[in-house]
């Protein structure tokens, strides 16, 4: 039997490591080191951009990286290991910086292995990264998805305190069997939020299984509640990436990015429909509602709001006119008084 359900993650992780090595490249002035993947014995031959491992519970093995200094001057590396998330826009990320708060579990490959997090490289030298993996006794279907990240922080780009960063990433997939994994995605919640100083609705899904859907393509609609053939928001996304076992977040923002509407109180009903690579298809309809009292809480964060000062200036005009012709009976009230005096 076929590996049917892994084979997806390839193209997602070797797009992503050539991407990399191209863009090193280019920017060979600034980045001056790559990576390599060392393979043992226990990967599978599935590509060679990433790390594809068969191990079993208890297993204790090694994997290597190369990290070539190509600079002249010794360069200082960080190394991280992440587990995969989803990020917003449907893309496999293996930063760190998704989910920071989520618990998390056995099954998260950043119990499994040890490294140093910071190794340093002689100029023209190449130098080997060793991570060492031990399995959990618990076994499991499916996948356990991370990556290693290799980060350099450039000198060469400080401008006005900012540092630009360049990293690598290769990705660290562990399986122990062939058993089939039924996919499946959940609608967890829908809300209304401030979205990077933008006014929209924030939709959260989870993937619940230990397997990553590729080739995804979503369109989602939010109508009001009364006319559902007009959304009053849309989103589309075309092949996309959903890590395993992830929770993630779709952001619709209410209009243009960067000029967004204030959110309007009501009722709403959202459609949304995932396809994948294998034509497998998710429905969600889901009716929300909201509140003044959240519209306002959104409203309030992004937009300015301008108040309505008529009453105040038109109070101030009539006290200011008063104060005028008191004044002025005041003059004339004297001035005859002295002239009778006379």
């Amino acid at each position: 039997m076929k590996r049917t359900f892994y084979t997806c993650i390839v193209l997602i992780i070797g797009l992503f490591a050539t991407t990399g090595v191209v863009y090193a490249e280019q920017e060979a002035e600034l980045v001056n080191f790559s990576v390599e993947p060392i393979f043992s014995a226990n990967q599978l031959e599935r590509g060679n951009s990433f790390f594809d491992l068969s191990v079993k519970p208890e297993e204790k093995t090694t994997v290597k990286v190369k990290i070539n200094n190509f600079s002249e001057q010794q360069q200082k590396f960080a190394i991280d290991v992440n587990r995969a998330e989803t990020n917003g826009n449907l893309v496999i990320d293996y930063s760190g910086e998704i989910n920071k708060s989520s618990p998390s579990n056995e099954t998260d490959i950043q119990k499994w292995v040890k490294y140093p997090k910071t190794v340093t490289i002689p100029g023209k030298k190449a130098g080997l990264v060793s991570f060492d993996i031990s399995v959990s006794k618990q076994k499991f279907d499916g996948m356990i998805l991370g990556g290693i990240q290799v980060k350099r922080e450039s000198q060469q780009k400080k401008k006005a305190g900012l540092t630009t960063d360049y990293d690598y990433v290769l990705g660290l997939m562990l399986s122990q069997n062939e058993t089939k994994v039924n996919l499946n995605l959940e609608l967890i919640s829908i809300s209304p939020e401030v979205i990077s100083k933008n006014a929209g609705i924030t939709v959260k899904l989870k993937n619940t299984q230990p397997v990553n859907i590729s080739k995804v393509h979503m369109i989602g609609k939010i109508y009001k509640e009364e006319d559902q053939k007009n959304p009053v928001i849309s989103r589309e996304i075309k092949d996309g990436g959903i890590a395993p076992s992830s929770s993630f977040t779709i952001n619709f923002f209410n209009g243009t990015v960067g000029a967004t509407k204030p959110l309007d109180a009501g009722k709403y009903l959202l459609k949304l429909d995932f396809t994948d690579v294998f034509n497998k298809q998710w429905h969600f309809e889901q009716k929300f509602d909201i509140s003044k009292k959240e519209a306002q809480t959104v409203n309030t964060k992004v937009f300015t709001v301008k108040k309505d000062n008529t009453l105040l200036f038109i109070i101030i005009g009539i006290l200011v006119a008063l104060l005028v012709m008191i004044i002025i009976f005041l003059i004339i009230y004297f001035v005859k008084r002295k002239r009778r005096e006379q």
